[in-house]
């Protein structure tokens, strides 16, 4: 049944698009309009105006515009009838949609009914049965008020394998309905069902509108062969990557303070709200991603992270801080020591402490040298200068002029080094400039690139790959210091153990800031698999050849000291021509070893 023209009209001027996108979007009102950042593509300067008269948005910046309805459809990513019928009940208008107006909107339904009963029979099972009693207990001993266990809708999973299946079967929804909720597993034995949640604490998680998606399920004493956290599959309506847990109730709080505070786990969350600090926010049961600097964006530019103070958080910290600040936002460190987390933290020494913490919170770049200075990173010039230039070449290209001359000042300024060279470099639009720098800077950052590539190799790369990486590569022929190091020690773990999990080479690094750091910011960048071999050959290829190029230069620099000095020169040409002619054999025999199979891989 089509939506009738009438209707949609009727809706659209009952809904204020101006109050429907400031609860995605941070407006100022600038004349007769209002202004804000677009939540649809990554900005520093305001761009996006959103015109309450006329009922229109526009972004001068990525050109997205429309009404309401596309506002909803492109913010919340959903289709035309689903938009038309969240801003019909939002305005109280009564719209009958049919099965054939949109099937996705009524499996998405299905999904909505099974998570909310399952909210409630937990709910209920946590405050109505004995079972429940000990979970009580266990969350009261821990300090968790009954008000705010309630407020977060908390519940207990029984431990039985069909508690779940039963409630479903006396409310009327299908166990089906429940499987693709992702509320119960088939069994492999039999032709039935058994609840995925047995025995468990259980939080809710929910959409910035209140409805729920999915649940994190943790247990209340530690066992050998059940992970603590079990989390809700994705589904229709849950999608890990776009979902920030205590979002529905920290939006508020984050307009008002216009700060968001990003902690790892649902305890931090719910032991912040008790203390008072409700801007807080965590990922759901997921590596921070994109899309949750994204949503981030529409509510704030400033980002606050605190999380665990051991290897763990602070490999989070830098992961999801190399997003943030790619995504546009200004990020914020309070650092947790050694064995605290945000929950134990207010327990141990209050609101105060914390509060106190967090108006100390240092800037990303602050946070990234501080621990360089700690590991005794920043003794000589030569560590200095790499590491300015690393977080530069990393970060400088995003950030706008003005930002961009206040970090290096501020970084100049902290490491008692000279700014100017950075200066000359880094504050063109491309992030280049300068006659006498301008080889030297492309030099540098080929030579980057091509070394970052080799570890992305053997991040991403077959055995084949690392066993030819390690044959044609020795770490003496890495000029960057902490790629060096990572190298080397990689080298050494594969050469003693080929059965060496790639994917765990990061924890290899888990108390060198450094290194962690690029590590985290390389972990996203993997490429194609059809295009790896290629890739680590050609990096292995470039490395070789700005080794020889060196000594070209050096050989050349001499044949003209040489020369004006009206001396012979004969010797020197012939060693100039021999480098030439061994990287040219270097390289064509580097290509054949390179493509050669083996066979024991």
């Amino acid at each position: 049944m089509k939506i009738p023209e009438e209707k949609i009209e009727q809706i659209k001027q009952a809904t204020d698009i101006l109050d429907l996108v400031s609860q995605y979007v941070t407006l100022k009102k600038r004349g007769k309009s209002f202004v804000g950042l677009c939540p649809f593509h990554t900005e520093k300067t305001p761009s996006f105006t959103v015109d309450p008269v006329k009922g229109f948005y526009h972004c001068f910046g990525c050109g997205a515009g429309g009404n309401v309805f596309t506002f909803l459809m492109e913010i919340e990513k959903v289709s035309f009838p689903e938009a038309v019928e969240t801003l019909a009940k939002r305005a109280g208008i009564s719209l009958e949609i049919s099965k054939e107006d949109d099937a996705r909107v009524k499996q998405a339904e299905v999904l909505y009914r099974a998570n909310q009963m399952a909210e409630e029979f937990f709910i209920d099972c946590l405050f109505k049965t004995n079972a429940g009693e000990r979970a009580l207990n266990y969350l009261s001993e821990r300090g968790f008020y009954e008000d705010l266990i309630r407020k977060f809708k908390v519940g207990y999973s029984p431990n039985r394998w069909d508690g779940l299946i039963q409630k479903a079967s006396r409310e009327n929804v299908k166990v089906e309905h429940l499987l693709k909720a992702g509320l119960v597993t088939k069994s492999q034995k039999s032709s039935g069902y058994y609840d995925r949640f047995r025995g468990r604490i259980m939080f809710p998680i929910h959409m910035p509108s209140g409805r729920t998606v999915g649940f994190g399920g943790r247990i209340m004493k530690d066992e050998k062969n059940s992970p603590k956290y079990l989390n809700s599959p994705e589904t229709l309506i849950y999608k890990k990557s776009s979902i920030l847990y205590g979002l529905y109730y920290a939006k508020e709080s984050i307009r008002k303070h216009d700060r968001v505070i990003v902690v790892e786990g649902y305890t931090d969350v719910m032991r912040m709200h008790q203390h008072g600090f409700e801007n807080v926010v965590a990922s759901s049961g997921t590596a921070f991603t994109i899309d949750h600097a994204n949503i981030i964006r529409r509510y704030t530019h400033n980002v606050t992270l605190l999380f665990d103070g051991d290897s763990a958080g602070l490999k989070a910290a830098l992961r999801s801080a190399d997003i943030l600040i790619k995504s546009g936002l200004d990020v914020f460190i309070a650092p947790l020591d050694k064995g605290e987390d945000p929950d134990t933290y207010l327990r141990q020494k209050g609101k105060e402490a914390l509060a106190e913490l967090l108006e100390k919170s240092v800037t990303f770049f602050n946070f990234y040298f501080d621990r360089l200075e700690k590991d005794g990173r920043l003794k000589t010039p030569k560590q200095k200068s790499f590491a300015v230039s690393s977080l530069l070449d990393r970060f400088a290209p995003l950030l706008e002029y003005q930002e961009r001359a206040l970090l290096i000042k501020d970084i100049a300024e902290k490491l008692g080094i000279d700014e100017r060279p950075y200066f000359r470099k880094y504050l063109s639009a491309t992030g280049i400039r300068g006659d006498n720098d301008e080889e030297e800077a492309v030099s540098f950052s080929l030579r980057r690139a091509s070394e970052e590539g080799i570890i992305r190799s053997l991040l991403y790369g077959t055995v084949k790959i690392r066993k030819n990486i390690f044959k044609f590569l020795e770490p003496g022929e890495i000029v960057n210091p902490d790629i060096k190091r990572i190298y080397s020690v990689v080298k050494d773990k594969f050469g003693s153990n080929p059965d060496f999990l790639p994917e765990n080479i990061i924890d290899l690094f888990a108390d060198k800031c450094a290194e962690m750091s690029l590590l985290t910011g390389l972990e996203k960048e993997q490429e194609e698999s059809e295009h790896i071999f290629q890739f680590a050959l050609d990096c292995v290829l470039k490395i070789k050849e700005m080794n020889r190029k060196s000594e070209l230069e050096s050989a050349r620099k001499k044949i003209l000291e040489m020369q004006s000095a009206k001396k012979s020169t004969e010797q020197l040409l012939k060693k100039y021509n021999q480098i030439k002619l061994d990287l040219r054999n270097e390289r064509e025999t580097l290509k054949k070893e390179w493509a050669k199979k083996d066979k024991s891989s």
